[in-house]
């Protein structure tokens, strides 16, 4: 029940970090988004009021993540500019092959980060479904095998921000140098 609950999601937020190492979910069966408490939803309207001056602070944010990450090997999804967007998390990409150790290296530094994004069709529910491979979406694949979501909240300062950036570009540039 729990599961279906999450997204049909393998393990919760919290849950991907039991035992002090990030481990990757999958979505096992078709679930739904249904883990909102009514102590919680009670809590939303006050801060209602305050959703607009919060997207300005997120989107401050994220021009400022856009910048420090142009022209490194940390990509990040390009955001069409007329498209509204909430910008409620921002997930960069690296090379595949570093991801997790950039992830437990990024981590290690006292820097929260996680893999939000996973290719849906190669998630087993829809591969079991309907038979989708890596090579039935290949930037899908490539993109769910490099993500990962960087600290984004409004109350994020400059200074916190800044450190998150240093610490990405050095991990991972550290990483690629011994990769490669």
């Amino acid at each position: 029940m729990l599961q279906t609950r999450l997204h049909g999601m393998s393990a919760g937020a919290a849950d991907r970090y039991k035992k002090g190492q990030y481990r990757h979910w999958d979505m096992e069966r078709l679930g739904v988004k249904a883990n909102l408490p009514d102590l919680l939803a009670a809590l939303l309207p006050p801060q209602i009021e305050r959703v607009r001056d919060r997207l300005i602070r997120r989107q401050a944010l994220c021009h400022a993540y856009e910048q420090a990450f142009e022209g490194n090997a940390v990509r990040i999804a390009p955001v069409v500019p007329s498209a509204g967007s909430a910008r409620h998390l921002f997930p960069i990409h690296v090379p595949p092959a570093i991801r997790d150790e950039a992830i437990t290296a990024i981590n290690a530094a006292g820097v929260g980060v996680t893999v939000n994004y996973r290719s849906v069709p190669t998630l087993t529910y829809y591969s079991a479904k309907y038979g989708y491979g890596r090579e039935s979406f290949p930037v899908s694949y490539d993109w769910g095998m490099g993500t990962i979501s960087l600290p984004l909240f409004p109350e994020l300062s400059d200074e916190q921000q800044q450190y998150v950036i240093s610490t990405v570009l050095e991990k991972t540039q550290l990483l690629m140098a011994q990769t490669a």
